[in-house]
């Protein structure tokens, strides 16, 4: 269960990988509709795995129903996906007799099937906030044995990405969600390098990277920025609070393995390719690089239509949504939607989309004029959401 189509997606296939057959619903109230459904069948289902956070039935309310539910064939394990940091996590008490298992965002493949199991065999859980994320290399790695990254990325589909990626060159990764899991961590465990979103809450990466520097102990540590856009005054504040390199989201996986190998691996002269920081080539068609989707789709073509057809059916609407909220003086608000609908559309390799997002997040964080780019928006989003474009696809 989880309120965003994408975060399904990518959690369905995940389970699929393991073999496992899912069901997919996108609230509380759904999967309580479902799961009786499927008992008056005389069905059960094994395992339920709910996000914390939505609107109407949270993931803890939704679980202490399914744990009301006495007519039930057999109670499920029941798995909490949260995506905040250890700094705030769900209270004890009301995780007691009710959730089994909490699981911290991004959810890694083997992590998942390690509880799965072990849940559904009745043995002992072990808690997932005392797992290291750490990868198997599907192929021949160019980076030592055990060389390990710290992944700092508060959006979950990002993360899914980036672990992706490092998982396919055989690295170990340990996951923080913002500036301030970044310092704790790096207290906890020894990395070779790390990987900082500069945008992130509590904390962002260019005053995380401030403070780590001025430990003596990680003046050295090779710091690689994640940016949504590389411009001047970005490598500017890059460069200035020590960090190494830069690398452009939506992240290619060509372009990081060879920021990673320059710092981790090779002897050659540590130099910042801006070129490969860059932004990617020209659309194949209007308002999508349908080559860069793919890629960001592991070369999945099935996967990456539905990544599409599942942004289209979430954002049809939203410059309308956005116009209310700013109508009604609601800016915060507004200025989260538009951050949102940047990643997302970075996802798909929605170029037009990301740059006229953060264009309207600018001017709202500015409290500057949002009409105009609201309306450019609009007209960018416009060649998106026009579902003739799959069929080129």
């Amino acid at each position: 269960m989880d309120d965003n189509p994408l975060s399904r997606e990518i959690l369905i296939n995940a389970l699929a990988g393991l073999g496992l057959s899912a069901t997919a619903v996108n609230s509380g109230e759904a999967s309580l509709t479902a799961i009786t459904e499927r008992s008056n069948t005389g069905r059960s289902i094994d395992a339920l795995i709910l996000d914390w956070r939505m609107p109407g039935l949270d993931g803890i309310e939704t679980a202490r129903r399914v744990r009301g539910m006495s007519a039930l064939p057999k109670q499920p394990a029941i798995l909490l996906i949260s995506a905040y940091s250890e700094d705030d996590p769900p209270a004890e008490q009301d995780l007691a007799g009710v959730i089994d298992v909490v699981l911290h965002k991004p959810v890694e493949q083997s992590t998942l099937y390690t509880t799965l199991v072990t849940l559904i065999s009745g043995a002992p859980p072990v808690s997932a906030s005392e797992q290291v994320e750490q990868t198997t290399a599907t192929e021949t790695s160019d980076f030592p044995s055990g060389t390990r990254i710290l992944l700092a990325e508060d959006s979950f589909i990002n993360q899914q990405m980036a672990l992706e990626m490092l998982r396919n060159m055989g690295l170990e990764v340990i996951v923080a969600e913002d500036g301030v899991e970044v310092l704790h961590r790096l207290e906890e465990n020894p990395v070779d390098g790390v990987l900082l979103d500069l945008e992130m809450p509590k904390m962002g990466g260019v005053e995380a990277c401030q403070k780590l520097r001025a430990d003596l102990r990680f003046q050295n540590l090779p710091v690689i920025a994640m940016t949504a856009h590389v411009h001047s005054d970005d490598e500017e504040r890059c460069l200035k609070a020590g960090m190494n390199d830069f690398i452009s989201k939506p992240i290619d996986a060509a372009v990081l393995a060879a920021v990673l190998r320059r710092w981790l691996v090779d002897d050659a002269p540590k130099e910042i390719d801006t070129a490969a920081a860059s932004p990617h080539g020209a659309s194949s068609h209007p308002g999508i690089d349908t080559k860069l989707a793919l890629k960001h789709a592991s070369g999945n073509r099935p996967l990456m239509e539905t990544l599409l057809r599942n942004f289209m059916a979430t954002n049809h609407n939203i410059t309308a949504r956005l116009g209310e909220l700013l109508d009604e003086g609601r800016g915060a608000e507004a200025a989260a939607m538009a951050h949102t609908l940047k990643g997302e559309a970075g996802c798909i390799a929605a170029t037009g989309v990301v740059d006229n997002s953060r264009k309207l997040e600018r001017a709202l964080k500015e409290e500057g004029d949002w009409r105009v780019p609201l309306a450019t928006l609009d007209t960018a989003l416009g060649e998106v959401l026009d579902r003739d474009h799959l069929k080129t696809l």
